[in-house]
């Protein structure tokens, strides 16, 4: 395969470690100190953090745990926040694998084309683009492989919130379409703020994510909480009001105190909030 067609791991070293060794010590560490609640039913989606892993690398564990217990998942829907794009565009990464410590991970051709086509018939706005470096995805994707090693992946990235209904439509189409198949929402919560005000702003637009308040979500995410996978995560909140899904916390944590699994702590005064949320269909 030529080099192009593998997406590089550009934030090794600096997102997470590029040696096999130390990210197999620190995810085995978050493996180890997860604990996760029973849940019975069929797993539809999950929010994830998109951090550093020394703040945010265990909270998305307990999402990644989880779904490794679903052993007949193949496929992950993704959508992540393009930092540094700010057009409407859905944007694609142009990939045939993405590259992580662990193996390369193998994008669904066959769905992606379910999707462009899809888009298409819509008129929403997307484009294949070639070396992209955004994080949002690239952090899930080490974690996806420990995990679940023979899942495949459908990337998007997105920061136009007025898509969200028309995505939570073709996303559902998707995974009743194909067997086995979830969705991830990519997404930090709020930014920058003091640790206990960060937990108050963050508490309040999580229990509108547990109650599926898609009108509350979009007044938290555009005017109060800056969390920045918006688009992923009222996507996945259409779905879940679709389908009458239950949701559950599976971990809340910020910049301040994500890292105390590894003993490590960061200043309070400046933190970002981390949550991992999981839809599923209740038996």
């Amino acid at each position: 395969m030529k080099s192009k067609d593998i997406r590089q791991s550009f934030h090794a070293d600096s997102f997470y470690p590029k040696d096999l060794q130390e990210i197999t010590n620190i995810v085995k560490k978050f493996e180890e100190n997860v604990q996760l609640p029973e849940i019975h039913g069929r797993i539809h989606g999950a929010i994830v953090p998109h951090a550093g892993y020394i703040y945010s690398g265990y909270c998305a564990s307990h999402v990644y745990k989880i779904l490794e217990k679903s052993s007949n998942i193949k496929n992950i829907i993704m959508i992540g926040p393009y930092h540094s794009d700010g057009s409407d565009d859905i944007v694609i990464p142009d990939y045939q694998e993405w590259e992580t410590p662990f193996g390369n991970i193998s994008t669904n051709q066959s769905m992606l084309k379910f999707f462009i086509q899809k888009f298409e018939e819509n008129n929403i706005p997307h484009r294949l683009e070639k070396e992209n470096m955004e994080h949002s995805l690239e952090v899930q994707m080490p974690l996806l492989k420990y995990f679940l090693p023979e899942v495949q992946i459908i990337p998007f990235l997105c920061n136009n919130i007025s898509l969200y209904k028309k995505m939570s439509e073709i996303i559902l189409n998707a995974i009743q379409s194909y067997t086995n198949t979830i969705f991830i929402a990519s997404s930090d919560l709020s930014h920058y703020h003091e640790e206990k005000i960060a937990n108050d702003i963050d508490g309040k637009t999580i229990n509108h994510i547990l109650n599926c308040d898609e009108s509350k979500i979009i007044d938290d995410v555009v005017h109060h909480q800056g969390a920045c996978g918006g688009v992923g995560i009222l996507s996945l909140v259409g779905i879940a009001n679709q389908l009458s899904l239950q949701t559950q916390l599976l971990n809340y944590s910020t910049s301040f105190n994500g890292g105390e699994i590894l003993s490590l702590k960061s200043p309070p005064s400046r933190v970002v909030g981390y949550s991992s949320i999981i839809f599923y269909q209740g038996e």
